[in-house]
């Protein structure tokens, strides 16, 4: 994916006020605080109303074997993950495709290598432990948002599933690329973003042929946002 093609594309189409229309292959992240939902679950119901004519209480969802969340009879066949931290929402929407979105905050006091030794694989302990305490820290959320993306994606088991990747994100070229070992699906791609300072996301999607990622910040309206990916998949093409 070229940086172009992760901004706010003009694969979606504004009809009749809110209502938005979806294209094969591309995905919409919202994003959201929590000030303006009492829940998550509202949030993606409202996120959801967006793209077909269901008001948020009325859709119906099912979970999977370890939760993941499916929605029932849909009048357009939408897929959507959702996630949470802190003081942000964010929801990722496609057409019938599997999505993991995975969204943390980088806490400050986090014990980091305690936790990496637990959850991550032998490589990526050594680099983080080879890294200075700020990058550290980044490349820890790097790492743990990308496992969770890919584990969410394929809905199984999390914290379980965590090790069973590994992640790498080397330089080519002047561009960061995500190379990935372990459990990794030939259809897994990977985005990774910086939101701010304070938050990172990564999205996974199982498909080979994403166009675009297009960023909206949930008001009244569908506002279009500009991000592009700090890092993405090694073998995303350019176009």
């Amino acid at each position: 994916m070229t940086e172009s093609s992760a901004k706010a594309s003009s694969d979606f189409e504004c009809q009749r006020g809110d209502a938005l229309t979806l294209q094969p292959f591309v995905v919409h992240i919202w994003l959201s605080h929590r000030q303006c939902f009492a829940n998550s679950d509202l949030f993606k119901r409202t996120v959801l109303s967006r793209y077909a004519p269901v008001q948020p209480s009325d859709w119906r969802f099912e979970s999977g074997v370890h939760g993941k969340p499916a929605l029932v009879d849909p009048p357009v066949p939408l897929t959507f993950n959702v996630s949470h931290s802190r003081e942000r929402l964010a929801c990722a929407v496609a057409l019938d495709l599997p999505l993991g979105v995975d969204l943390e905050y980088r806490h400050p006091d986090r014990e980091l290598m305690r936790v990496a030794r637990r959850y991550f694989q032998r490589e990526e302990v050594k680099v983080l432990e080879s890294l200075p305490e700020q990058s550290k820290r980044d490349h820890f959320y790097d790492l743990w948002t990308l496992k969770e993306s890919a584990v969410k994606a394929r809905g199984e088991a999390l914290p379980t599933g965590l090790g069973s990747r590994g992640f790498a994100i080397l330089q080519t070229a002047g561009v960061d690329r995500i190379h990935t070992a372990g459990a990794i699906q030939a259809d897994e791609r990977f985005w990774l973003f910086d939101l701010d300072s304070e938050y990172r996301l990564s999205l996974c999607a199982l498909s080979q042929e994403i166009s675009a990622v297009d960023f909206f910040h949930y008001t009244t309206q569908a506002v279009p946002l500009q991000l592009v990916p700090r890092a993405a998949s090694a073998d995303t093409q350019d176009s």
